[in-house]
């Protein structure tokens, strides 16, 4: 009886009824506290975002460019994002920059404010999109995530594009992942970086229309580009061609890497145009698996299996093993000028014009 007795004692009171009820009351009434004033949040930065989205519509309407929708925008995002849905979005211009312009719509395009990281803006664009000329129907292509994010308090323009799933009608272009970070300085003089590139891309499948040298699969494509100064204002293709080209402005090929096939290789340099706007360039290229390459673009019928076994003959004196061991890689400089491409100063191969507009 006293075992009995001391268990009872150490069992906690329960409150009583009433208590319990005013107790359950109470969690209610914060409860919806809660949940108003996140709401309420998300109803004031929903309309500041809509108020947003009307300016930047009206102040590219004021530069010439062609915004429209098949409604307005309505607010969106709830309980994570603040914002609005805009469905068929269309927006046209760019002339005479881009020669005939250019036209891209999306079935829904989402913007907003991620209401527990309010720093930068998304713009997400889902359904099928098209881009192209205007004019044209377009390029149709559909992606799982098509998403450009936009600081909001930043010393520099930045934006981050994310795509995923990217895919171009059943036997086009098709895109895992990518990643591309643009940072752009409009002040930027000579031989300093106007926009920067950063991109990361992962397995890229090639339209089945091209015989490609190398194979339908690219496995990775990445590097760190930028386009040095000054960006001359706009007054045409060609001509802010030829003002950024007598600017000295120039593409600095600051690492490129591709692991295409066979192929392991990366690439360094620079790039411009010449007096009369045809590619001049110079740098060098690293591969790995060269010998392997060479046999897939025999195989091909891209080279000669006589010049691929010369070649190899030649890659394998100039080849040598990383430090850190590994294949053997090679190491070659380039260089493009008169529209030939040459290694070592042999010329290789003749290219075709740039295409630029008639003036």
């Amino acid at each position: 009886m006293l075992f009995v007795a001391r268990r009872q004692d150490t069992q906690p009171p329960s409150l009583p009824k009433p208590r319990r009820r005013r107790a359950l009351f109470g969690l209610l009434i914060l409860l919806v506290l809660i949940v108003g004033g996140i709401s309420i949040y998300w109803y004031v930065v929903a309309r500041q975002v809509s108020a947003g989205y009307l300016a930047w519509v009206a102040a590219r309407r004021a530069e010439g460019w062609t915004v429209s929708s098949a409604a307005g925008p309505t607010l969106a995002g709830w309980p994570r994002m603040g914002g609005v849905d805009v469905v068929d979005f269309r927006i046209a211009g760019g002339e005479p920059d881009v020669p005939r312009g250019m036209s891209w719509q999306a079935e829904h395009l989402l913007v907003g404010l991620d209401l527990l990281h309010p720093d930068h803006v998304d713009v997400l664009a889902s359904g099928e999109q098209r881009i192209g000329q205007i004019g044209t129907p377009g390029v149709p292509y559909t992606a799982e995530l098509m998403r450009l994010r936009v600081p909001l308090r930043s010393a520099a323009s930045t934006a981050e594009v994310t795509v995923r799933a990217l895919r171009v009608g059943a036997d086009g272009l098709a895109i895992g992942a990518a990643r591309a970070l643009l940072t752009a300085d409009p002040n930027a003089g000579k031989a300093q970086a106007a926009v920067s590139v950063s991109l990361d891309t992962q397995e890229i499948v090639l339209p089945a229309q091209v015989n490609w040298p190398l194979g339908r699969r690219i496995a990775s494509l990445s590097g760190d580009v930028a386009i040095d100064g000054p960006i001359p204002p706009p007054r045409g293709f060609v001509a802010d061609a030829r003002a950024w080209r007598d600017g000295g402005g120039a593409v600095d090929l600051r690492r490129v890497d591709l692991r295409w096939g066979p192929l392991d290789g990366s690439l360094s340099g620079t790039a411009s145009l010449d007096p009369d706007l045809q590619l001049v360039a110079s740098g060098a290229v690293r591969a790995s698996n060269y010998a392997e390459t060479l046999d897939v673009l025999a195989e091909r019928r891209i080279i000669g299996a006589d010049a691929a076994l010369a070649a190899k003959a030649v890659l394998s004196l100039l080849a040598s093993v990383p430090a850190g061991g590994g294949p053997a890689e090679v190491e070659v400089p380039f260089t493009i000028g008169d529209r030939v491409v040459a290694v070592r100063g042999i010329p290789l191969v003749k290219l075709p014009a740039l295409p630029w507009p008639s003036q």
